[in-house]
């Protein structure tokens, strides 16, 4: 049997996106007879009564381990310390593994150079692999427009993964950047989605009227205010319709969030529901009337891939997405789903209307959408494929 660790600085089993996504993964991997053991560097919960997560745990069948403890010092130094002290640790530990044959391949879910060279060394000294694996650009040049100063930045990364077995992406153009100058075998890995969360279609007569957006509230990469803006065009023909906001905001974007609530009279209409447990996920998605989402297209944009899109699709509710980066290499408008053009607020109030008025072609296009990633991109189909990757390295 095949034995794979994932090392990574996500807050883990409960967390964003990222945290999803190497679940859905490592489920993948176990149900196609492979080990799985999640290994966690940052202590990243408050400790408090509501919070209760084991050094040592199972997580949806998936096992994990802190190298330190789950729970974080509120100060930023100990913080800084804690994550220190638990990557020192994981050097013995990984070290130990790898020469006792305990683990074939190490994936690396960090951008992190220092931790990419740690652990591609401690691997590659020890005849096993290490795999990268990414769905972004680094954090140093994702609004960078100087072509100077992204050439540097790759020539880095050249240098720091030279020791690195193969390659994870999400798309062709990310891998294009890391991997440019290395020529590594590498796996294009897109959405990938938990679907044994998402088992049936909502009744069309038990849905809310509510437009629904969840993720990242990170307004240089997803402008939820030009859906605010939207929303406020067309709330007059729609008296019923609401539009919730899931997802952690900063201080300063609630405050312009919540400006664009006050500037169009949208107090009982838009809500910002704040974050929201995994658990609840899947309801809320399939119980909506649409789901919406918003982005910019900047090179951030441009290399990656919504990680939202597989659960948006697979709840069978109707999708609207701005047409950016690489969506319609993955999924075809019309078919799947709905696009608007980026940063144009009256063609996305535009798509809401034809949407909501011919309801019924748009559940038919969210259950195409739905089949589409059953059957390309659970979490069982991409476990086979990542599967078969790791077995060709």
């Amino acid at each position: 049997m095949m034995r794979v660790g994932i090392v990574h600085m996500y807050p883990f089993p409960l967390g964003m996106a990222a945290t999803n996504r190497i679940i859905a993964y490592s489920k993948g991997l176990i149900a196609d007879n492979v080990s799985v053991k999640i290994y966690c560097l940052n202590p990243y919960y408050p400790k408090n009564k509501n919070t209760s997560i084991n050094k040592n745990g199972v997580y949806e069948n998936v096992p994990y381990h802190y190298f330190l403890h789950p729970y974080r010092y509120k100060n930023n130094l100990l913080h800084k310390a804690q994550i220190f002290l638990s990557i020192i640790k994981s050097i013995s530990y990984f070290y130990k593994s790898f020469k006792n044959k305990e683990l074939d391949i190490l994936i690396i879910s960090s951008e992190k150079k220092q931790l990419l060279w740690l652990y591609s060394l401690i691997a590659k000294k020890n005849n096993a692999k290490s795999i990268f694996i990414f769905d972004e650009y680094p954090s140093t040049i994702r609004y960078e427009t100087n072509k100077n100063k992204i050439k540097k930045e790759q020539n880095k990364y050249t240098k720091i993964l030279k020791n690195i077995t193969a390659f994870i992406a999400i798309i062709h153009k990310i891998n294009d950047f890391y991997n440019k100058n290395l020529n590594k075998p590498y796996l294009i890995f897109p959405t990938i989605t938990d679907t044994s969360k998402f088992s049936h279609i909502c009744d069309p007569k038990l849905r809310v009227e509510r437009l629904c957006y969840m993720g990242s509230l990170d307004l240089q990469k997803d402008n939820v205010d030009l859906i605010i803006q939207a929303f406020a065009k067309i709330k007059d023909n729609y008296p019923l319709l609401t539009f919730e906001i899931y997802g952690k905001a900063n201080e300063n974007e609630k405050q312009i969030l919540q400006a664009y609530i006050m500037k169009y009279n949208l107090q009982n209409k838009v809500f910002l529901m704040g974050p929201v447990e995994f658990s609840k996920v899947p309801h809320i998605l399939t119980t909506s009337k649409i789901l919406v989402s918003s982005q910019k297209n900047t090179m951030r944009i441009q290399g990656g891939l919504s990680t939202k899109l597989g659960e948006y699709l697979v709840s069978g509710t109707p999708v609207l997405l701005s047409d950016v980066g690489d969506i319609k290499n993955q999924v075809q408008e019309n078919k799947h789903l709905f696009l608007a053009p980026p940063n144009d607020v009256n063609a996305y109030a535009d798509k809401l209307s034809f949407i909501l008025d011919n309801y019924d072609f748009a559940l038919s296009i969210a259950k195409t959408g739905r089949n589409f990633i059953l059957k390309n991109f659970s979490h069982i189909e991409m476990g086979k494929k990542l599967h078969v990757f790791l077995n060709k390295l």
